[in-house]
């Protein structure tokens, strides 16, 4: 998941205060008002500020688990996590003067800095498993370009009904957020897990769209859910409502910003299909990039455009450029689905260029194991930034996609530090209009723990990074794995607010 740039409009007012306690003092005497004394000029006008973000939190989820673990029944049929591990990486970069990590419930906090602070440049990662949820929470005094964190989750097994490898970034707190996601119905359990690390409760409101039509789906269960201060709550969306395709679905709080991610598993009866982390889509867009899509067999690919219906462009990219393009069409409020047999192939990326703002996303799947056991990934689209880092978990492999949106040429900077912060190596590549470049994180150095890529041009946005991982753990238990996520973007984040100022005049 990428962070990318938040826009928070707050609307305020400033009424002039000669004018308004001069009347109300007037007004209070008791003195009848001439008739000719009236409000009837008022104006207004707007300022727009731009606020540099200098505090952020993200949550990062726990490792996989199963919706039904009871023992009852033939142990033949019961499920099982079998081996399962998990892995994060936590990357902080620039001038921070405070970094810490704590549990949702508040219980468990512990400094990620070592009672030390850091500077523009400076790079440090903290690893550990992740067999309980965290938030990262950071500070700094001058918001910059990689200044911030990036965090990676990994989880794994290499036996029983979670085999193969998920992986997500940690994600945002806000009010609102939406997922696109694959079926719901038989073989499919879908667990979306809301995290509240405020101090006070507040409840959630869920809706859903599927592909028959743009109407809200019905839910079998409640629509609502109450999240306690420093708490997570799980909803089976599985049991909510019954889509045998794909489905767009918006969580929305009331009282308190939340986090949440999806844990979604697939089962053939007693053959797995995979399981991976969903995390919300980012902003629509009109020109956006799934990334990570080499290894894919075969793809659904959703589209869903909010308000107004239209058609999109899918270009297929890769090292060379476009390999192929189809066109779709979409309309608005009722979910757009692809289905691909077969990816056209050299595929590396798949650019989203619709007439109208939409969010995207791909199910992917691997080649099947000998036993049929298989592993999906759930890839966002994401619009276009010019600074990104990837955390690598330790025991994983990684490969990073760089992709060019645009139609020039972009040269990219990328380094790589090991798990002490320490600069190891780096590279600069010159990237062809709608083309990608594939970056294995090892050859960038020994014991790559962190990498940051860039635009080195001041124009436009160009790039978007995906990432793509595999365990050696795995590979030797011939266990079809495929895990993918969008890099954190490092851009500079910023706010902005629009001030409203009102004067009313007296006549």
């Amino acid at each position: 998941m990428s962070t990318a740039r938040k826009v928070l409009s707050i609307a305020g007012a400033s009424v002039s205060a000669v004018a308004l306690v001069g009347a109300s003092a007037f007004l209070a005497s008791g003195v009848i008002r001439p008739s000719f004394m009236s409000y009837s000029e008022s104006r207004s006008a707007a300022q727009t500020r731009n606020v540099d973000q200098v505090n952020s939190s993200m949550y990062c989820p726990a490792r996989m688990q199963l919706a039904d673990t009871g023992n009852y029944g033939d142990s033949d049929f019961q499920a099982s996590a079998g081996d399962l591990s998990s892995s994060m990486r936590v990357g902080l970069m620039g001038a921070l003067y405070q970094a810490q990590k704590e549990s949702v419930n508040h219980t468990d906090t512990s400094s990620l800095l070592d009672n030390k602070t850091m500077g523009n440049g400076d790079a440090h990662t903290v690893a550990g498993d992740a067999g309980t949820s965290s938030v990262l929470s950071t500070r700094t005094l001058a918001a910059q370009k990689f200044t911030g964190a990036a965090g990676t989750v990994l989880s794994w097994a290499t036996q029983a009904d979670l085999r193969g490898l998920s992986a997500a970034s940690c994600v945002p707190f806000s009010s609102s957020q939406s997922f696109l996601i694959p079926p719901t119905d038989t073989g499919w359990s879908q667990q979306l897990i809301v995290a509240n690390a405020s101090d006070k409760s507040t409840s959630v409101q869920l809706k859903a769209y599927g592909s028959g039509s743009a109407e809200e789906l019905k839910f079998e269960t409640h629509a609502t859910a109450t999240v306690a201060a420093h708490a997570e709550t799980t909803i089976d969306l599985s049991a909510a409502f019954d889509v045998k395709d794909a489905a767009f679905v918006t969580v929305t709080s009331n009282s308190a910003p939340v986090a949440a991610v999806i844990q979604a598993v697939h089962m053939n009866g007693l053959v797995p299909q995979g399981s991976d982390y969903i995390v919300p889509v980012s902003s629509a867009a009109v020109q956006q990039v799934i990334p990570a899509v080499d290894g894919v067999r075969q793809g659904r690919l959703a589209i869903h455009a909010a308000n107004r219906s239209g058609s999109a462009r899918l270009s297929f990219v890769g090292a060379q450029g476009e390999i192929e393009k189809r066109d779709v069409e979409y309309n608005a409020g009722q979910l757009s689905v692809s289905d691909f047999d077969a990816m056209p192939q050299g595929t590396q990326a798949i650019v989203v260029t619709s007439t109208t703002p939409v969010v995207a996303a791909l199910y992917g799947t691997g080649a099947a194991a000998s036993d049929g056991q298989n592993d999906f990934s759930m890839t966002n689209g994401h619009a276009a930034q010019s600074a990104y880092a990837v955390a690598v978990p330790d025991g994983a492999s990684a490969t990073i996609d760089v992709t060019n949106i645009l139609s020039d040429s972009q040269d990219v900077h990328v380094v790589a530090f090991n798990a002490d912060g320490q600069q190891v190596g780096n590279k600069d590549i010159s990237l062809a209009s709608h083309s990608v470049a594939q970056i294995q994180a090892s050859d960038l150095g020994s014991g790559v723990a962190l990498v940051q890529i860039s635009q080195k041009s001041k124009g436009a946005s160009a790039l978007v990074v995906g990432q793509s991982f595999s365990m050696e753990a795995l590979s030797k238990a011939q266990v079809t794995a495929r895990a993918t996520s969008v890099a954190t973007s490092m851009d500079l984040s910023t706010a902005q607010y629009t001030i409203t100022h009102k004067h009313s005049v007296l006549n």
